[in-house]
C-alpha cells in the first residue's frame, strides 16, 4: 500500500499540469503514449498478436487515433472523408497478413486486434473531445473525478471497512469499497460545482453533477471491472509494471475507458456546468 500511496502523490502533479499549464497538444499527446501502452499491454499479456508485427502496426494505429481527434477540427470539410482512411488501411493490413499466414493469424485473432486498437484509443480520446468543447477546461476534470477520484475512494474504504465481496471476477473488490467509490464521487462532484461557481463564476446544476456522479463512478467501476475481467480470465495479476504498485498503464486508467465517453455523453446533452468561456 505505501509505494501504491508514494506513486499516486508523485503522478498527482502532472494532471493539473497536463490539462491546465503544458501546451494544448500535450493531453493529446499524453493520451496517444497511454492508448498506445494499453494496447501493447493488453494484447502482449493475452496473446491475441500471435506475431511482433501485428502488435507494432496495433500500437502505430493507437497512437495514431488521439492525435487524429486532436488534428480534426482543423481539416475542415476533409475529416469527413478522411475518418475511414485509417480504420481500413488498419484492418487491410490485418487481413493481409491472416492471408499471407492463416495458420497462425485467424480472424479471431484479427477482431480482438481491431476492437483492442480502435476502442481503447477512441475512448480514451473523449478527454481530447471534451476539453475541445467551448469552456472545456471548466469541464476536463469531471472524468477524472469520476475515474480516478472512484478509484482511490473505493481502494481506502474497501481496505477499512470491506467485508464483503462484490463479484468474483475481482475477489478484493468489496460492496463497501464500491459504496465508498460511489460517495466519493458524489462528494467530489458537488465540491468541484461549488468551485466553479464560487471561484470561477460558473452556473452550476448540482442535480446533474450528482447525475454525472453516479453515471460515471458506475461507468469507471465497469471499466476496472471489465479488465478485472480480462485478467481473470487469462490469468494474469497485472498488465504491467510500469507504474509501481498500480501494475501497468492500463491497470491505472481502466476506469477511465468507460467514464471518460459517458461523461462526454452527459456533458453534451446534460450540461451541468456554465460553458461559456
Amino acid at each position: 500500500m505505501r509505494v501504491r500511496i508514494i506513486v499516486g502523490i508523485i503522478l498527482l502533479p502532472v494532471l493539473p499540469l497536463v490539462l491546465f499549464f503544458a501546451p494544448d497538444w500535450t493531453l493529446a499527446a499524453v493520451i496517444s503514449l497511454i492508448s498506445a501502452l494499453s494496447v501493447w499491454e493488453l494484447l502482449g499479456n493475452t496473446g491475441f498478436a500471435p506475431k511482433k508485427r501485428l502488435s507494432a502496426c496495433a500500437v502505430v494505429f493507437a497512437a495514431c487515433v488521439p492525435v487524429w481527434f486532436y488534428i480534426r477540427p482543423c481539416l475542415g470539410d476533409y475529416a469527413g472523408s478522411l475518418r475511414l482512411a485509417g480504420p481500413l488501411l488498419f484492418l487491410m493490413a490485418l487481413f493481409g497478413e491472416a492471408v499471407a499466414d492463416h495458420e497462425r493469424v485467424t480472424f479471431k485473432h484479427i477482431g480482438v486486434i481491431f476492437t483492442t486498437a480502435v476502442c481503447i484509443p477512441s475512448f480514451f480520446s473523449s478527454l481530447i473531445r471534451v476539453m475541445a468543447f467551448a469552456g472545456g477546461k471548466y469541464v476536463i476534470m469531471l472524468p477524472f473525478i469520476a475515474a480516478l477520484l472512484g478509484d482511490t475512494c473505493a481502494y481506502f474504504t474497501g481496505s477499512a471497512w470491506g467485508r464483503h465481496k462484490l463479484t468474483p471476477v475481482s475477489p478484493k473488490k468489496t460492496v463497501e469499497g464500491s459504496v465508498g467509490g460511489l460517495i466519493g464521487v458524489l462528494a467530489g462532484m458537488v465540491l468541484y460545482g461549488v468551485l466553479m461557481q464560487t471561484v470561477f463564476g460558473r452556473a452550476v446544476s448540482y442535480p446533474l453533477l450528482l447525475l454525472y456522479g453516479l453515471a460515471g463512478s458506475l461507468a469507471g467501476q465497469l471499466g476496472d471491472l471489465s479488465m478485472s475481467l480480462v485478467k481473470r480470465e487469462f490469468q494474469i495479476k497485472d498488465f504491467g509494471s510500469l507504474l509501481p504498485g498500480h501494475g501497468g498503464v492500463l491497470d491505472r486508467f481502466d476506469s477511465l475507458l468507460f467514464a471518460a465517453p459517458v461523461l462526454e455523453v452527459l456533458i453534451i446533452l446534460l450540461p451541468a456546468i456554465e460553458a461559456v468561456s
